[in-house]
């Protein structure tokens, strides 16, 4: 059998500043995507064709805009 991954979220996580104010799509995309992550072993890239089919460029955008210097997805080259 294989060894089962797992993602950790702080329980104080959901209050965070930068997460509170999120829509409730874009607060699930990013548990989503960390998620996704985890489970494709990506190191944290989000593939722009993933973000487009399973989220959305307007959840991409508030998450890239949620916080100013550090927002919860950052674009780079093809994607998140």
């Amino acid at each position: 059998m294989a060894e089962k991954l797992f993602a950790k979220f702080d329980l104080d996580f959901a209050d965070n500043p930068k997460i509170i104010g999120l829509s409730c799509e874009a607060f699930r995309a990013f548990v989503e995507s960390v998620l996704y992550s985890r489970q494709h072993l990506t190191d944290g890239f989000l593939d722009h064709r993933v973000v487009v089919r399973k989220w959305g460029t307007a959840v991409a955008d508030e998450l890239s805009t949620n916080d100013l210097k550090n927002p919860s997805w950052s674009p780079v080259e093809n994607g998140w």
